[in-house]
């Protein structure tokens, strides 16, 4: 028998649950299960913003803090989301402004309708990794907002939470 004899083991081993195969990596170790849900990937009640705010609040909102997407509600219902891409884009078009200015700016040119996307990719709680990976895979988007039956905003996903995720393991 060679060296590269196949053996008796599968490919990839059966967990002890009899659902089918495990996600291993090549050293063994385990890997995410794509079939448990996000629950604990959310955050929960993330930073928002109001509809009717300026963009200015949004623009100092992400200048300040370690996050790139503020959700943009009305009445608790998400309606849009706003990223720092987003408003970057915009800033990028106003020239010869220090930054102190460049909220009054924003403001003067543009509202939080202009900055926002509406393009929303929702999830729920009990949403699998599995699924929420397939929305952010094609790389259009690169957060989720998570919703209750209400439709009321509960958390968001980003893929840098998923990405978290796959390093702790």
């Amino acid at each position: 028998m060679g060296l590269w004899a196949p053996t008796t083991r599968p490919h990839r081993p059966y967990d002890h649950t009899g659902r089918g195969p495990t996600p291993f990596c090549s050293l063994g170790r385990w890997l995410v299960n794509p079939d448990n849900t996000i629950a604990d990937l959310i955050t929960r009640d993330p930073v928002t913003i109001e509809r009717d705010k300026p963009l200015s609040e949004a623009y100092r909102l992400l200048r300040a803090a370690p996050f790139h997407h503020v959700p943009v509600v009305d009445r608790d219902k998400p309606i849009g989301i706003i990223s720092s891409v987003d408003v970057l884009r915009l800033a990028y078009d106003i020239e010869g402004f220090e930054d102190r200015d460049m909220a009054d700016m924003l403001d003067y040119q543009f509202n939080l309708d202009d900055a926002m996307s509406t393009d929303l990719r929702m999830v729920t709680d009990d949403s699998t990794i599995r699924q929420a990976a397939a929305q952010l895979a094609d790389g259009q988007v690169h957060s989720l907002l998570v919703i209750d039956n209400d439709g009321s905003l509960t958390g968001i996903v980003t893929t840098t939470d998923l990405l978290r995720r796959l390093a702790d393991e």
